[in-house]
């Protein structure tokens, strides 16, 4: 992915209000928490069990797949089983490569969410785009949408634009690149020819399975938003599941919202619909305590001049760090998939407890700057903007955990956005912290300590047992530190999404797997009952098995 510089001086402009039945999304409203249906619609009791727990959870607004004619019939028919329970409020037909059905939902439910992607487009690696390409897509998807639209309007129905980084349409990889800014484009054009037809009533998401993915399209797309904003839907897609799949949503969304980003969101977990809620929740409330600390308004100017500061390398025990280095990690004791060096007690940093401590004028025997605490990021950002990159490199020394959601927030994007240079794991830290803050910096791309997981949450199209399915792969792999596994339920975004992946689990019938190396397929068909163990030996046939340490 090409190094996209973060927008710089832009304003979130006033964010409109969308009614989703008797709900709103945007304006001066909170932001709303919303979930998906595991269970498909023409399973009724499992299905009307989920929605069921999923309200008294918390969760006003659930969306479900709606895959063919067939489970459209079926969902309307739980819809009326939830209306005549009370148990209804909104909810969110998910359509995918059929326009037609996308009419007929839009009849029926308060929001209809589509794939430009996918809606009338090859999703990415279905080919080379010429480049006259572009101009006939942007066509087809108008030709798609325009009936849709008045459908909408009819029936005062909303609309979500769900870019998704997986199934980004090759046209718009090959005039934007499979980056953010393609994920921007791709929303923009859907919501343009929306908006020349007279709608408005215009949700978008822009998902990845990469929190840094995430962060930086939806912060593009706020920079580029026209007077009047679209409210903006929050997730990480495939984050997996467990904590680590926590991790990857808190880094991809908190600091969205912390900066005024977002009026709706999502924790997408491989486990049962209703363990996203408390989480969410959790999210939510953590925004609610940066607000009470003095929170920015969403109108608030951010002014950050680049993706890095590049303060002044200097080497830390030899090793780099600082300049147009990686953020390094430093440790007082030894932990395995540790690349850099363990630090000794010769090592000297200048410890400051605050930002207001740092010294003001430049010391040149300072080798590095070690903060003591986690530092309030709007405040670290005033510092850069103010003095420009440091005389000496900026790191961070992790402390005992758990800290508040704001806090854990704060690191996400300090990490992400290149304002810190190391940081450092002192000796004595309970074990359960030692192993969070490793998750922090797998999540964020910083190191990696263990295999990783992009695993879809699992929906009505899904033909195999997901959950079960990644829990038995992650017991077997989970040592083999750096490789990434996708674990897919269907090829909506598939193939697409764990495209950086180096081996891929993918469902492709009932009860079928295929197995990708990389990007291509090389198994098909495979009974589920055998996949596995033939996904075990791909990635020995490879060369990226290592036996478990059991010592």
């Amino acid at each position: 992915m090409p190094l996209i510089p973060y927008p710089t001086d832009y304003r979130r402009p006033p964010v409109r209000e969308v009614r989703i039945g008797k709900l709103c999304i945007g304006g001066n409203h909170p932001p709303l928490i919303q979930s998906m249906l595991t269970q498909a619609a023409s399973n009724p009791e499992a299905a009307f069990a989920e929605a069921k727990a999923l309200f008294a959870a918390g969760c006003p607004l659930i969306r479900l797949t709606i895959p063919t004619e067939k489970e459209l019939a079926a969902a309307v028919s739980l819809r009326e089983r939830l209306q005549s329970e009370g148990l209804l409020t909104a909810q969110v037909a998910d359509i995918h490569f059929q326009p037609k059905l996308a009419l007929a939902a839009a009849q029926v439910f308060e929001k209809i969410r589509i794939n430009p992607g996918n809606l009338v487009d090859q999703p990415k690696n279905k080919g080379q785009a010429l480049p006259q390409d572009l101009a006939e897509g942007c066509q087809r998807l108008a030709g798609a949408l325009a009936p849709l639209v008045q459908v909408l309007k009819r029936h005062h129905c909303a609309l979500r634009i769900g870019v998704n980084h997986g199934s980004l349409a090759q046209r718009m990889i090959e005039a934007h690149g499979d980056s953010p800014l393609g994920m921007v484009e791709s929303a923009l054009e859907a919501a343009g020819i929306c908006e020349a037809l007279g709608f408005d009533q215009i949700v978008i998401s822009l998902k990845s399975s990469n929190p840094l993915v995430t962060n930086l399209a939806y912060r593009l797309l706020a920079s580029r938003q026209p007077a009047l904003g679209y409210p903006l839907h929050l997730g990480v897609t495939e984050a997996g599941m467990g904590e680590m799949a926590r991790i990857k949503s808190l880094a991809g969304i908190a600091p969205l919202l912390r900066d005024g980003l977002g009026d709706t969101l999502r924790v997408s977990l491989a486990e049962d619909s209703v363990y996203e809620i408390p989480y969410a929740q959790a999210l939510v409330q953590g925004l609610e305590e940066a607000r009470q600390m003095g929170y920015p308004r969403p109108d608030w100017q951010r002014e950050i001049t680049q993706l890095r500061v590049n303060n002044q390398e200097h080497p830390i025990q030899g090793l780099a760090t600082g300049g147009l280095h990686p953020v390094r990690v430093f440790s007082a004791v030894s932990l395995d998939g540790l690349e850099d060096q363990v630090l000794t007690e010769q090592t000297q940093f200048t410890q400051i407890p605050d930002l207001g401590a740092l010294p003001p004028l430049p010391l040149s025997c300072t080798p590095a700057y070690l903060l003591t605490a986690v530092p309030d990021l709007h405040q670290v950002r005033n510092l850069y903007r103010q003095r420009g990159p440091l005389n000496a490199p900026l790191g961070l020394l992790l402390g005992p955990s758990p800290m508040p959601v704001r806090l854990e927030s704060d690191f996400c994007a300090l990490l992400a956005e290149g304002l810190l240079d190391f940081v450092v794991i002192p000796a004595g830290l309970p074990a359960l912290a030692q192993t969070r803050w490793l998750q922090f910096l797998q999540a964020l791309r910083v190191k990696s300590f263990e295999a990783d997981y992009i695993a879809c949450p699992s929906c009505g199209r899904t033909l195999f047992d997901l959950q079960g399915t990644t829990l038995k792969i992650r017991a077997q792999t989970r040592h083999l530190k750096g490789v990434k596994i996708g674990i897919m339920g269907c090829i909506v975004n598939g193939p697409g999404e764990m495209a950086d992946a180096h081996f891929g689990y993918v469902g492709s019938g009932p009860g079928k797997i295929d197995l990708y190396y990389g990007q291509t397929c090389v198994q098909r068909g495979l009974p589920e009952e055998n996949a596995v163990a033939a996904l075990l030996a791909l990635i020995k046939e490879k060369g990226a098995w290592q036996e478990p340490n059991l010592s």
